[in-house]
């Protein structure tokens, strides 16, 4: 039954990725319930709300990225250098905490359910979040963040 389940949430991530995934690596890890998540230098990463409990990683991603498990944090770093097009896609359930390393790409598909997440930024990077709840920008290092609310619908900005 685990199994099964498990396979659903790989398929579910496969059919969220959608076609351009075909033309680019894409690794898949689900996060669970863990709420740290930390990503480590050149990175592509896509954040995707998903409602798993368990850690897992999918094949492909258990090969090319060392993925750590402390307590409730997640580190994800590269093996190796990955190529342009890799993308790591991670579902999540109850994030709180981001830490993103140097030249990191992250996005969302999908809104994150969360009251408050608090993301640390490195030079280089850009964290696109979408959310249902309040996002705290931090910079990591000497640089400045800026943090830009957009909101979804027109009327919020009556």
């Amino acid at each position: 039954m685990k199994i099964k389940i498990l396979m659903t949430a790989f398929a579910l991530a496969g059919s969220l990725i959608g076609a351009n995934a075909q033309q680019e690596e894409a690794l898949v890890i689900s996060a669970g319930n863990v709420k740290d998540i930390s990503i480590a230098d050149n990175l592509n990463v896509v954040l995707i709300p998903a409602a798993e409990k368990a850690v897992t990683i999918q094949n492909d991603a258990f090969k090319k990225l060392k993925v750590t498990l402390t307590g409730n944090s997640l580190q994800i770093e590269a093996q190796k250098t990955l190529g342009s097009d890799s993308q790591v896609f991670v579902l999540v359930n109850e994030l709180s905490k981001l830490t993103v390393g140097r030249n990191v790409v992250v996005n969302t598909r999908g809104v994150l359910n969360a009251d408050k997440i608090d993301v640390f930024i490195s030079n280089g990077s850009t964290a696109h979040l979408k959310t249902t709840g309040k996002v705290n920008a931090h910079a990591s290092d000497e640089n400045e963040v800026s943090i830009r609310e957009i909101n979804a619908s027109p009327a919020a900005d009556k």
